[in-house]
Order: C-alpha cells, then sequence, then structure tokens
C-alpha cells in the first residue's frame, strides 16, 4: 500500500471523527469530561474497524499503570486519593475518557493535589504520552491481526493521538491550576463582632487557589506616628480565643510607618476544601489603627514558592452601625438610654425626651430618634464624651443654658471624642444658648461625615451667647443646607476654621472669630448677611467667601489675619462700613476653583488701614466702589 494511499485516507477520514473538546478541563464543579473522537457504531462496522472495547481496555490500563506509579509515592496503604489522581489526569468510562467525581469525593482535596503535583513535577517519572505511546504499541498487533482494512491502522493512530492530546493538556492545566496562588484579603475596622471595638480590627483571608496556602508574614502600613502595639490571634467559633490562639506581636517601626507580623505559620485550605478557604483573624491594638496599605507574604505549600498580596478591602463596620436606631420609638430609646426621662408618654408624636441637670458620661455614640417632637437638655448639663463617641439627633435639640449655668459637651480624657450633630429636622429649629462646646473631634456615623464640634445638616437653628473652642476637627461648629441665626459667640483657638457654612442662608451677627488654624468664618453657596462680628488673628482667612455666596458683609472687623476678606468663585459681595487692618491682604478677590469664575466686591465706605496690600484682585474678578 502506498504511502501516498496512507495519506489520502488520513485526510478523508480526520473529518469524519467526533471530537467533542481539544482538552480535559480541571474545573471546580467537579465534572472532568474529554470525549475522544468516535465513528458511530454503524460507521465502525461498515469499516471493519477495531471495536470500542479494545480500545477501552488499552484506556484501562493507561489509567492502571498511572495510578500504580502514583501509589507508589504515597505512604499509607491507603490507595483511595492515588486513584482519585489518576483519574483526573486520564479518567475512562465506557468509549469516553470521562469521569465524573461523585459528590461525596472532595475533587480539590490536599492530598490528591499533592500527589498530582508530585507525578507532574518528578522529573524522573515515566511520562504519560509515553506511557500512551507504549501501551498502543503493545496492543496493536493483537487489535490490528487480520485486519486489511488500511482504515483501521489510521483510526488506531488517531484514537492515540488524541488520548495523548486529552492527557497533556489536562497535565498542563493542572500544573498552571496548582501553581497559581492568589488570596482575597478583607480589613473589617471596628468590627460589630466585637461591639466596634476601635482597638480591634477583623482580618478575612479568602485562599482563591486550589492549593492549600501557608500565611508566613503581615506587614501594615499606618496613618500615624505615635507608639503603637498590637497583637494577633485567630477566631475559633466567631470569637477571640485567649490565649491559646495567639500568634504573634507587632511593635509600630517608626522609620517605615508599619506594623510587621512575623512568623505566623497559618494553613489556608485550597477553595471549595471541605475545610474551608478562609481564614479570620484579629488585631487588637492599643490605640484604633489607620491603615495605608498592607502586604502579606504567603508560600504555596505544593511548589514552595512565596508571594506577595498587596490587595485589600477596607471596611468600617461603625459606619452604618446606628442606622437602626433611627426609627427607634420614643420608649426604646429611653430604656437603652436611661438618664433621659420620656414627657408625653401617651402621645408619641409629642414625646420629649429631657435630660436633667447633672454630670453624664457617655462612653459610646448616642443616637436620637427621628420618632420624637424634640430632646430639651436643662441648665446645669454637663456631658463627658469617652473617646470617638458622638451625640447624634434625628429630632431637634433644645439646649439652653444660661451665664451661670452653662451646658456643656467636653471630654472625658485628652483624646478628643466625636460630635454634637443635629440631622434632618429640616424646618423644626434646634436652639442652642449659652453652651460650650471643647476638644471634640471628626467623626463619620451612619455614614455621614461630620466635621464641627456642633454640626446641624439639614437642619435649621438657632446658636446664640456660646463658646467653641479647642476642637480638632475641620471646624468649630459647621453648618450645612440649613438656615441659620448665630448671634453672639464666640469661635476661638480651634484647630482649623471656626465656623463653617455650606448651603445656609440666616443671620452671623455679633460673633467672635479669633485665634482658629485656619479661617475665622468660611461660607460657600451662602446667602447669609454677616454683620458687627469681630475678626482677628485667624492663622489664613478672617472671612473666606466662596462658590457663588451673595449678600452683604458690614459693620465688621477684620484685623491681624493673612487675609481680612477672601472673595472668590462667582461670589459677589457688598462691603459696607468695615474695618480691614493689619493683614497681609486686607481684600482679596479672586478665582480659585476652575469650574467657576473670579468674585466680584462691591466696596462701600470701608477703611482699610495697616495691611501690606489692601486691595488685590485676578483678571477674573471685579472691584468696585470707594472706601475711605
Amino acid at each position: 500500500m502506498s504511502t501516498g494511499f496512507i495519506a489520502a485516507l488520513w485526510v478523508v477520514w480526520q473529518p469524519l471523527w467526533k471530537l467533542k473538546t481539544s482538552g480535559l478541563p480541571y474545573i471546580v464543579n467537579r465534572t472532568i469530561s474529554h470525549r475522544l473522537p468516535n465513528l458511530k457504531n454503524g460507521i465502525r462496522k461498515a469499516f471493519l474497524l477495531p471495536s470500542e472495547e479494545n480500545y477501552q481496555k488499552i484506556y484501562q490500563t493507561i489509567n492502571k499503570n498511572i495510578f500504580n506509579k502514583i501509589d507508589k509515592q504515597k505512604d499509607q496503604s491507603d490507595n483511595i486519593a492515588a486513584q482519585r489522581a489518576a483519574n483526573i489526569i486520564f479518567s475512562v468510562s465506557g468509549k469516553d475518557v470521562y469521569y465524573k467525581l461523585s459528590d461525596n469525593i472532595n475533587l480539590l482535596d490536599d492530598e490528591t493535589n499533592k500527589l498530582i503535583w508530585k507525578f507532574i513535577s518528578d522529573q524522573n517519572q515515566v511520562k504519560p504520552a509515553y506511557l500512551i505511546s507504549q501501551e498502543f504499541s503493545s496492543h496493536k498487533n493483537n487489535v490490528l491481526k487480520m485486519n486489511l482494512n488500511p482504515l483501521s491502522y489510521i483510526d488506531y493512530s488517531l484514537h492515540q493521538r488524541y488520548a495523548t492530546l486529552a492527557v497533556t493538556e489536562n497535565l498542563q492545566k493542572l500544573e498552571n491550576n496548582i501553581k497559581q496562588s492568589k488570596i482575597s484579603t478583607t480589613i473589617i475596622t471596628h468590627p460589630k463582632q466585637q461591639n466596634f471595638d476601635l482597638k480591634i480590627v477583623r482580618l478575612e483571608i479568602d485562599n482563591l487557589s486550589l492549593t492549600s496556602l501557608i500565611l508566613d508574614e503581615i506587614h501594615f502600613q499606618l496613618n500615624t506616628s505615635t507608639d503603637t502595639t498590637a497583637d494577633l490571634f485567630i477566631e475559633s467559633d466567631k470569637r477571640i480565643i485567649l490565649p491559646d490562639k495567639y500568634i504573634s506581636s507587632s511593635a509600630f517601626d517608626k522609620t517605615n510607618g508599619s506594623l510587621k507580623f512575623s512568623g505566623v505559620n497559618l494553613q489556608i485550605s485550597g477553595k471549595d476544601s471541605s475545610t474551608g478557604s478562609k481564614l479570620t483573624l484579629f488585631m487588637i491594638s492599643n490605640q484604633p489603627l489607620q491603615f495605608k496599605s498592607m502586604e502579606s507574604k504567603l508560600t504555596n505549600s505544593l511548589t514552595k514558592k512565596q508571594i506577595k498580596e498587596s490587595e485589600f478591602r477596607l471596611i468600617n463596620d461603625e459606619t452604618f452601625r446606628y442606622l437602626p436606631n433611627i426609627s427607634q420609638s420614643p420608649a426604646e430609646f429611653v430604656k437603652q438610654h436611661p438618664q433621659f426621662l420620656l414627657q408625653n408618654k401617651g402621645s408619641e408624636k409629642n414625646s420629649i425626651a429631657l435630660l436633667p441637670p447633672g454630670k453624664y458620661s457617655f462612653p459610646e455614640t448616642v443616637v436620637i430618634p427621628a420618632t420624637l417632637k424634640e430632646v430639651r437638655m436643662l441648665p446645669g448639663t454637663t456631658i463627658k464624651f469617652f473617646p470617638g463617641a458622638s451625640l447624634i439627633s434625628y429630632s431637634p435639640v433644645i439646649a439652653e443654658g444660661t451665664v451661670n449655668s452653662p451646658i456643656k459637651f467636653t471630654a472625658s480624657s485628652s483624646i478628643p471624642w466625636g460630635t454634637v450633630a443635629i440631622v434632618n429636622t429640616k424646618d423644626k429649629k434646634s436652639f442652642f444658648s449659652h453652651v460650650l462646646v471643647e476638644e471634640a473631634g471628626p467623626t463619620t456615623v451612619n455614614g455621614i461625615i461630620f466635621s464641627g464640634g456642633l454640626a446641624t445638616h439639614y437642619a435649621d437653628s438657632e446658636i446664640l451667647d456660646s463658646v467653641f473652642t479647642h476642637n480638632h476637627g475641620d471646624d468649630g461648629v459647621n453648618i450645612k443646607y440649613s438656615t441659620a441665626d448665630i448671634r453672639r459667640n464666640q469661635f476661638i483657638d480651634n484647630d482649623f476654621d471656626g465656623l463653617d457654612l455650606d448651603s445656609v442662608s440666616g443671620t452671623i451677627k455679633n460673633n467672635v472669630f479669633s485665634g482658629n488654624g485656619g479661617d475665622g468664618l468660611d461660607i460657600s453657596w451662602n446667602t447669609s448677611g454677616i454683620s458687627d462680628n469681630f475678626m482677628s488673628n485667624n492663622k489664613d482667612k478672617c472671612l473666606s467667601i466662596g462658590e457663588k455666596s451673595a449678600g452683604l458683609v458690614s459693620g465688621n472687623t477684620f484685623e491681624n489675619c493673612d487675609i481680612g476678606i477672601a472673595v472668590k468663585d462667582l461670589s459677589n459681595i457688598s462691603l459696607v462700613n468695615n474695618i480691614i487692618r493689619h493683614n497681609r491682604q486686607g481684600l482679596a478677590v479672586y478665582q480659585k476653583k476652575s469650574i467657576f469664575g473670579g468674585g466680584i466686591a462691591n466696596l462701600d465706605n470701608n477703611v482699610f488701614s495697616n495691611n501690606q496690600t489692601d486691595v488685590w484682585a485676578d483678571e477674573q474678578s471685579t472691584v468696585t466702589g470707594e472706601n475711605k
């Protein structure tokens, strides 16, 4: 038979084969299949080709030989894992190279993967392609004897070819999957499982790989310059186990701003493992932590290759901790916070929560629900807040002290507390008079960022005869999207701005703004009238007006600031009868943000004296009028 005739038959014969796939996939749904190309029985009989049973015997022998080589690697007599590994590498069922594991057998167990990896990586191991060639050669004479049909030889060669292709591709996929090492890390601060403790951080590490990984080290970069220490523990039954589950400790390295935990040595099972693929750790520190970045070092338990992972997701359980409190009934609120007394109990719409005179400690944030008519605080009331604790009210607050018996909101220690805030009461006005707010700091509650020691968001207010001092957030007082009447108050020695108004209308009159680390008064999108205030010795601007604000500024004194008055970003302001003195720039009119234009200042009868520059305006801005 000529070579040319055989080649022609080969070309014609191959398209008749039914090829399901070109390789044996290794997939997590526990189904592994590769259907070797086969002709239908009628065609096979018509062309006098070898029977499917003949090929099946060859496949079973190949599977057995692979099993024998794997089984020699085992140190125990139990051969279930070895048979499972052989079936994954070269599976045989009926006329197909096909195998589906039953649901009670875990395809991805560590022992099977270990045997597969040893089989793949053993350089002295006889390669499966050679085993396939050897078996087909040894059975060739017996299968093809007395068969003069040349197509039988082609059929036989094609079976060998595709069997080799199946096992080769499968081994390559197995090798790639075993080598792949990937984790997903979530850092949860203020974890609710530990009552939102500020000093506890929960770490959840998910192994996304098929093989087990060994966690060797964890490095954290922090936003802090203070001395920080922390211990690492493993979770058991959703609890921190002390001290038997203690893993490692770390001290803060000031040179690189990091906490490093070495010698962790914890195994994380592969994904879909019956033992679970998640490792949960807790870090307990001596102070709240703020994370910049992290890096985990892990080792693939099979390949022994070390990897580094720096991606992580940060979740603060505290952010929406208090959402359910907003809808509490008045009775539920006073039951949870018995220092408050409930008046008008019979009518929920008219219920008033009353805080009698006295000294109180608030160790954690108190959220006043929206179901109350109002909250009243009486003269002589002092509330000392623990670090980070706040008073957030979704009902109007009436806090009216007297000259001799003011109401005080202060810290219980040298560490700042949070804020007193009123949210979403709209035109139901809150009143503050003869109130002291000091040593507060920025905070976030129910997803709202509060930057002032006193903050009102969508809540009209009247603030009279009060003092706001030594607050450590962006503002001593911050008011947003409201109307406000602010008179005869002192905003002094706050770290940044004294008073910040965003989208506010109302009256700002007869207040003192002095010694603040930023602006004395900072307004944006504002239409409030500003009159008869005294602003001095603020580090940045005495008065900062921006973002399309409009209105009258009259009868004020601005002195000893870097800039007396700044008018920016399409604001249009009339300045009348003001005294502007001893500043680097008396009046600066300019465009600050590119999305806006310049400012407009209309001057009438103002007094400028002893400023380095009385009036300055950029090309986008306009100054009109005359001064003394």
